[in-house]
């Protein structure tokens, strides 16, 4: 075996690990994980190298291949997360593009010239399969892997076909570089597949975007009714104020009659139950808009704000026509003022906490922009442009306010500068969406 035989068992024989690794959940950790996975690498390895010497003995290429089979499943075992058909699934999708790639090799190899051409043609299929995998299916399939238990089984059939045939076309009774007539079946073989693959990545993608919207709902369902709450107590301590000042006229003279007749100790105790009525009683909402709801919210949050030392400046004109509905828009409000009273607790000095809240119809467009004063770094994702944090059970309402904007057209826009950090949300007043600027 010369040196170019071993590099070119060094490089490929992790391919068919990566792709499980790319198209599974692991049970390990990460570390746990590579350390597992390098050392089946290895043990890959030594077994092709040993087919290579012919050590014990020959072996066909359908048996080869069988061999590569049984050990990867033995891996797929240890390292996936699930131990039911999800696992049977993940491993018969990575053995698909295996076979995708040996179909492709096979095909090409006449017109590669042989060593580094067959390896750098090896090479760059994987690569550019592995990337396929990257961009397009790995996130909707550990997704849909995590939400759906059932149904694998039947998904599994198609590939169990395609797999049975590709090891008829590619290695029976001989390799496929061996008998050229099967090219034509070969490519045929690869429409299948590649087709088959599309379609997986159609139905992941759908499923993705049902478990994403009902986790959106379940989110939004959750907020609503802490909003609920909200209201009912302004409600509540509203009517308690009402009653109060009811009773007010009432207090007072029996506290005048108290005075002039010298009861000091009854006088004193009238005013203890007083004070003690005014402290129970929370603050009424102040009037922002006509909405109830937003009103609401608004009041609610501006008074967490304040009771914070947060300096609060609100400033709301919805239009009358307004096509969302007040209780969704207050989650956007409800969210964005939560996040900002978030970022100025980390501001030591309380005469730097300062919230701004602005709303106006501009043209055919709803301007909302949430402003707040900040400290320390904030990170963004490169994709979305949104704020992104590592504290666990942090940025659900980054992600509420994301998918708002995407139900409603609107445009979302979030920006860090010279102290002040904004979430700017341009929503269209009417059917077009299409006249939208930030």
């Amino acid at each position: 075996m010369d040196a170019l035989s071993l590099l070119k068992i060094i490089i490929t024989a992790p391919f068919g690990i990566v792709y499980f690794l790319l198209l599974s959940n692991w049970r390990f950790s990460k570390t746990k994980t590579f350390l597992i996975t390098g050392a089946g690498i290895l043990g890959v390895i030594i077994l092709d190298i040993l087919m290579e010497l012919r050590l014990p003995y020959g072996l066909s290429d359908l048996e080869f291949r069988l061999l590569h089979i049984i050990i990867a499943a033995g891996f797929v075992i240890i390292l996936s997360r699930y131990n039911d058909a999800r696992t049977f699934f993940s491993f018969l999708l990575s053995c698909t593009f295996v076979a995708i790639q040996d179909l492709f090799c096979g095909i090409l190899a006449p017109y590669m010239p042989d060593g580094v051409g067959e390896l750098l043609n090896q090479i760059l299929i994987f690569m550019i399969l592995a990337l396929v995998i990257i961009k397009f299916i790995r996130r909707p399939l550990l997704e849909t892997l995590g939400q759906l238990q059932t149904g694998w089984i039947r998904l599994s059939l198609i590939p169990i076909c395609l797999l049975l045939s590709f090891l008829n076309v590619a290695s029976y009774p001989a390799p496929l570089n061996e008998r050229p007539e099967n090219i034509p079946a070969a490519i045929g073989l690869c429409v299948a597949i590649v087709l088959y693959n599309g379609t997986i990545y159609t139905i992941l993608k759908q499923q993705s975007s049902y478990f994403q919207s009902t986790r959106e709902l379940s989110a939004m369902q959750l907020q609503m009714t802490s909003l609920k709450k909200h209201i009912q107590a302004i409600a509540e301590s509203e009517e308690h104020l009402r009653i109060f000042q009811h009773d007010l006229r009432h207090l007072t003279n029996a506290l005048t009659v108290c005075i002039k007749a010298g009861r000091d100790d009854e006088a004193l105790a009238l005013l203890s139950s007083m004070n003690n009525t005014i402290e129970k009683i929370s603050r009424p909402a102040v009037y922002h808009c006509e909405d109830e709801v937003l009103n609401a919210v608004l009041s609610v949050y501006g008074q967490m704000a304040e009771n914070a030392g947060i300096k609060v400046c609100i400033r709301v004109d919805l239009p009358e026509t307004l096509p969302i509905s007040g209780e969704e828009i207050s989650l956007v409000f409800a969210n964005g003022i939560e996040n900002a009273i978030n970022a100025c607790h980390q501001i030591s000095s309380v005469d730097e906490r300062r919230i701004s809240i602005v709303c106006s119809p501009v043209g055919s467009q709803l301007f909302i922009e949430i402003t707040n004063t900040y400290t320390g770094k904030i990170l963004f994702d490169a994709k979305t442009g949104y704020p992104v944090t590592r504290e666990k059970d942090h940025g659900i309402g980054t992600q509420s306010i994301s998918a708002f904007a995407r139900r409603y057209g609107g445009l979302l826009k979030y920006k860090a500068e010279n102290g002040l950090f904004s979430m700017r949300l341009i929503l269209p007043l009417y059917e077009d969406k299409n006249d939208i600027t930030l």
